[in-house]
């Protein structure tokens, strides 16, 4: 196996090598060669006594996620949500959600240094995890091309929305839908 790679190998395999080690068939070495795995892991595996081969071939290397999948797996949804209602989140809104939702939760988390949100290298790792959303500069609709109905604008408080917009910074939104402006509101579906 070449140094530096990183789980490039099978769990049937390794599986294997470790039953040849441990039935004293062959040594690490010679598993480690025949069956493709990394010699430093199998050793690893065949001395930890503590767990059964399946629970540790089940266990994820890595950093675990700070918010758990499941709630990692609701902010990826709730970034979909939003991006579907012409409201995409920015980078900094994403990262400030995490950080509330840590301390809402009372989760033990690496996040602070007096910004309170998360850092950067954990929106990269959460945009990795959801390949599914991408950043996008949002754009403004141009009404004809929407043949928007004229009857179906209706006056809101501004409340919460931006009316004048400063730099267009990108925000998060769906891989391959079109591009939306931020903070403006979809055309409405006749009745």
């Amino acid at each position: 196996m070449e140094a530096g790679a990183r789980k490039k190998w099978s769990k049937e395999p390794m599986r294997k090598a470790v039953e040849s080690v441990q039935k004293t068939e062959m040594g690490f070495l010679k598993a480690s060669k025949l069956y493709q795995v990394p010699r430093s892991t199998l050793e690893n595996y065949v001395n930890h006594k503590s767990k059964a081969i399946d629970e540790l071939l089940k266990t994820k290397i890595g950093r675990k996620c700070v918010l758990g999948e499941e709630l990692e797996r609701e902010l990826a949804l709730y970034c979909k949500i939003m991006d579907e209602r012409y409201y995409g989140l920015r980078r900094k809104d994403v990262r400030r959600l995490a950080f509330q939702l840590a301390v809402i939760i009372n989760l033990e988390h690496p996040f602070g240094g007096g910004k309170s949100m998360a850092g950067k290298k954990w929106l990269r790792n959460f945009m990795h995890r959801y390949p599914d959303l991408t950043y996008r500069t949002p754009q403004s609709p141009e009404l004809e091309k929407l043949e928007f109905n004229p009857t179906k604008v209706y006056n809101v408080d501004e409340t919460g929305i931006t009316v004048v917009q400063g730099s267009r910074s990108k925000v998060i939104s769906i891989k391959g839908m079109p591009q939306q402006k931020e903070g403006s509101l979809s055309p409405l579906s006749p009745v």
